[in-house]
C-alpha cells in the first residue's frame, strides 16, 4: 500500500513501449485520452469533462457525477451518456478499473480484485479531483459490477465517524455520496459455463491461467459468450431490439480479446475480468453484497443522507429481471431511500442500447 498521496503521472511512467503500442492498437488512437494517477494499488487512467454551463474558470457546475464501469469495458463506454449530462450542466468523471481500457494494476496482471480494492481505487480518484476541481461528488453511476462498487463505497464511507478521521491509506476518510444510481448492478448473476467453473475453483483457475498464456483465450470466449444475452432480445420474435449497437460492442471485444487477424490483445484484461470475477463477482459473495446493500439503506433510512435508485431494463437477461424483481421491489416498499426505475424493452447494457434514455432518468433522480 502507498504511503503518499496519489499524483499525476505519465503514460511512459505507466507502460512499456509495447505495451502501450497495444493498448493504442485496442482503441484506435493515437495516445491516451485521459490522465493517469498512481494511487495505493497502481495506476487509474480518468478524465474530467466540465458541465456544459462553465463557461469561465470559476462558474460552478451543478455537482460532480462519477461513473463506474461494468465488467469488461472501459469508461469509453458512459461516452454518450456522459455528454448528456454535461450538456446539462454536471461534471463527470470516468475511469478505468484496473486492467481495463488503459489502467493499470501495480503487480501481477491477475488482479485479487474485491471490492475493498475497487472501493481504494475510487476513494482515491475522488479525493484528488475533488481537491483538484474544487468540486464535492454529489452521486455515483454504477453499471452492472460499478453497481457493486458504489454500494460498497457508500458502505465503508457511512462507517466513517467523519469525514476528518484518517484511514488506512494515510488519507482522510470520506463521507457518504449524496446519491447513487445502480443500473442494472450486478448483485444477481446468469453466468456463461467458465464464469460458474470460476466460482468453484477460483485458485486453481487461476494459478492455470498463470501457467498456461494459451489457455487464457477461454477468458474472452466466456466473456463474449455472456455478451450473447447482454443486450434486449425480442421476446416474441427473438431478435435483437438494438442491432446496431450489439454489433458495434461485439466489434470492439473481438479487437479487445486478440481475435481480429493483425491486432494484439488487450494486455492485461484477462487478467482483470478473472480477477473481477473470482473475487468480487463470485457467486457465493453476491447474498453478501445485497446484505451490504441493505445495511446501508437501513443506515440512512430514517436520516436520508443517502438515497439509492436502481434502474433495471425488464428483459434482462444477465442480472435476472424477471427471476428477482419481486425481492427489489419488496426493498422499494421497506425503504424511503431507495427507488425502483424499470425500463421496458431495454436488456443489460442500458448505456449502450439508450443513453439518452437513461441520462433523463438519471438527470430526474438528480434534480429532484
Amino acid at each position: 500500500m502507498m504511503s503518499t498521496r496519489p499524483a499525476l503521472v505519465d503514460a511512459s511512467d505507466v507502460f512499456t513501449n509495447e505495451e502501450l503500442d497495444d493498448l493504442l492498437v485496442c482503441w484506435n488512437e493515437d495516445k491516451p485520452r485521459g490522465r493517469f494517477l498512481k494511487d495505493r494499488h497502481g495506476y487509474t487512467h480518468f478524465q474530467i469533462v466540465p458541465g456544459g454551463q462553465k463557461e469561465k474558470e470559476h462558474d460552478a457546475s451543478k455537482g460532480l457525477i462519477v461513473v463506474c464501469h461494468g465488467l469488461g469495458v472501459s469508461y469509453y463506454a458512459f461516452d454518450k451518456f456522459a455528454q448528456y449530462l454535461t450538456n446539462a450542466g454536471y461534471s463527470v468523471l470516468q475511469y478505468d478499473y484496473y486492467g481495463h481500457g488503459y489502467s493499470k494494476y501495480d503487480g501481477d496482471m491477475f488482479i485479487e480484485y474485491d471490492k475493498e480494492m475497487f472501493v481504494d481505487q475510487l476513494e482515491d480518484l475522488l479525493t484528488f479531483v475533488e481537491k483538484e476541481t474544487q468540486e464535492t461528488c454529489l452521486a455515483m453511476v454504477g453499471h452492472s459490477t460499478g453497481g457493486i462498487v458504489c454500494a460498497a463505497a457508500n458502505d465503508r464511507w457511512s462507517k466513517n465517524d467523519d469525514c476528518g478521521t484518517t484511514g488506512s491509506a494515510g488519507f482522510s476518510q470520506r463521507s457518504i455520496v449524496p446519491k447513487s444510481i445502480l443500473a442494472s448492478p450486478a448483485f444477481f448473476a446468469k453466468k456463461p459455463f467458465m464464469a460458474r467453473v470460476a466460482d468453484k475453483i477460483p485458485g486453481t483457475l487461476t494459478a492455470i491461467m498463470k501457467k498456461v498464456p494459451a489457455a487464457r483465450v477461454i477468458i474472452g470466449d466466456s466473456y463474449m459468450e455472456a455478451g450473447d444475452i447482454a443486450f434486449a432480445h425480442d421476446p416474441v420474435t427473438g431478435k435483437t431490439i438494438y442491432a446496431e449497437e450489439e454489433k458495434a460492442k461485439k466489434d470492439s471485444d473481438m479487437v479487445l480479446f486478440g481475435k481480429v487477424k493483425g491486432k494484439k490483445k488487450h494486455p492485461f484484461l484477462e487478467g482483470g475480468i478473472l480477477g473481477i470475477n473470482c473475487h468480487t463477482l463470485r457467486g457465493d459473495l453476491l447474498e453478501g453484497h445485497r446484505t451490504m446493500l441493505l445495511d446501508v439503506l437501513q443506515q440512512q433510512k430514517d436520516s436520508c443522507k443517502s438515497t439509492i435508485l436502481w434502474i433495471w431494463g425488464n428483459l434482462d437477461k444477465t442480472v435476472p429481471y424477471e427471476e428477482n424483481i419481486s425481492l427489489v421491489r419488496k426493498w422499494q416498499e421497506e425503504y424511503d431511500n431507495f427507488e425502483l426505475h424499470v425500463l421496458d424493452r431495454m436488456g443489460h447494457e442500458l448505456f449502450y442500447e439508450d443513453p439518452q434514455v437513461m441520462s433523463r432518468v438519471v438527470m430526474d433522480f438528480l434534480d429532484a
